[in-house]
């Protein structure tokens, strides 16, 4: 299978009939090439070094990658497979005495995790707005305020205010459900999880208990 190519098709077919339903996605995921791909991409990235509540780091995981790929591509195709409790750990956040708090995945976590964004990204990048920005492919907040920019200076403009806001809990029960529909009409109906609100974490100052 040519990864690149079969996610263009997907891109495509969903550009061409926005009301499409996909069917058998889930395949894609059980595929070598595709978990390899997504691996690959998950153990180059620079936190991949970061371990989970299992310890295992990129290099573990680099000590039997075959096998290690093999096992995860076995339990997806039996369906056994169960992502496991976060490790937390909590930052500093910029310009406050506050701290955010961040949940590390193991790296079969993360490594499913990529292989869903590849199948599911093509599709819903079909649906997006043109002006949307954020967490998009090819596109920052540099390129949103480019664009914010261009319209205050640009000739005729009638722009004159620019409104930033930030919406305490976005992510949660209302914007969750919404996600999940979406992908139950996208993949007609086959058997997306519903999402988690509570995401169990481990903290980082427990040891052997879960909190």
């Amino acid at each position: 299978m040519d990864v690149g190519e079969m996610q263009k098709k997907l891109s495509q077919w969903a550009t061409e009939d926005p009301t499409k339903r996909f069917v058998d996605l889930y395949s894609l995921l059980c595929n070598e090439t595709w978990l390899r791909a997504a691996t690959h991409a998950t153990l180059r990235n620079k936190g991949s070094e970061t371990a989970g509540i299992d310890s295992m780091t990129k290099s573990n995981f680099l000590g039997d990658y075959d096998g290690n790929v093999a096992r995860l591509q076995e339990s997806l195709k039996a369906k056994t497979f169960e992502p496991v409790p976060v490790r937390r750990v909590y930052i500093p956040k910029s310009y406050s005495d506050k701290k955010r708090p961040l949940g590390i995945p193991v790296l079969f976590d993360r490594i499913v995790q990529e292989a869903l964004r590849m199948v599911l990204e093509p599709i819903w990048e079909a649906d997006f707005s043109i002006h949307s920005y954020g967490f998009r492919p090819n596109r920052s907040t540099y390129d949103a305020m480019t664009y914010i920019g261009k319209r205050l200076t640009g000739n005729g403009s009638t722009y004159q205010w620019v409104i930033e806001g930030d919406i305490a809990q976005l992510l949660r029960y209302n914007t969750a459900q919404k996600a999940h529909q979406s992908g139950q009409e996208k993949s007609g109906g086959q058997g997306y999880p519903k999402p988690s609100l509570e995401i169990p974490a481990c903290r980082s100052d427990v040891q052997g208990k879960f909190k």
